[in-house]
């Protein structure tokens, strides 16, 4: 049987026909027994080693996140056990409970206190503004999105369109800092409730 290595026999190399000497047929075939070893090791050993880190790395990883979660774990239980006896609190205080009432019940009759609801374009101003100043600062802010004017003015009722008229469209302040707008000219029942549920 001839085994081929390099394009020469190695019986021939091994058994003589003086191609080369004795000396260096030993070289060769020593520094074949030291390298092969060292090759077939390092194709065996890499991926397991390689594996054990890869699997030792997500061990630990795994172990910080729990150690993360345990830490954070009873803050924000006693923040929601803390918000939770809050609104129960709120929810049974009877001024708290009238104020809702009065406020449903103007936010409902608003449109009907109101002339601005009268108007037949309050939709086609409010359709204005959200194209024109909102669209462009919300573009800005958002990497340039758009946004569906059309579908949002679709879905407001009759108070919704009066309110957003009244508080954003009318609004003296400029976007963004409409909840600066504190001084009201409306003696309306819902701007008394309102007071009443700040206070």
């Amino acid at each position: 049987m001839t085994i081929y290595f390099s394009a020469v026999p190695i019986h021939v190399w091994l058994c003589g026909d003086s191609i080369m000497g004795l000396k260096q047929k030993i070289m060769i075939g020593a520094a074949l027994l030291a390298v092969l070893p060292v090759l077939v090791t390092g194709l065996v050993v890499i991926p397991v080693l390689t594996n054990a880190s890869h699997e030792a790395l997500e061990v630990s990883a795994e172990q910080r996140l729990v150690a993360a979660r345990n830490l954070t774990k009873g803050p924000i239980e006693d923040y929601f056990w803390t918000i939770r006896h809050q609104v129960l609190t709120l929810s049974n205080n009877r001024m708290i409970r009238d104020a809702v009432v009065a406020f449903t019940d103007s936010f409902s009759s608003y449109t009907e206190d109101t002339s601005h609801t009268k108007q037949a374009g309050v939709r086609v101003q409010l359709a204005s503004y959200y194209t024109d100043e909102f669209s462009s600062e919300y573009r800005r802010r958002n990497q340039d999105q758009s946004v569906d004017v059309g579908q949002w003015l679709q879905q407001l009722d009759a108070e919704s369109l009066a309110l957003q008229y009244r508080f954003i469209k009318n609004n003296p302040n400029p976007l963004g800092e409409n909840t600066g707008w504190l001084t009201l000219e409306m003696g309306q029942i819902m701007l008394e409730n309102i007071v009443i549920i700040i206070r």
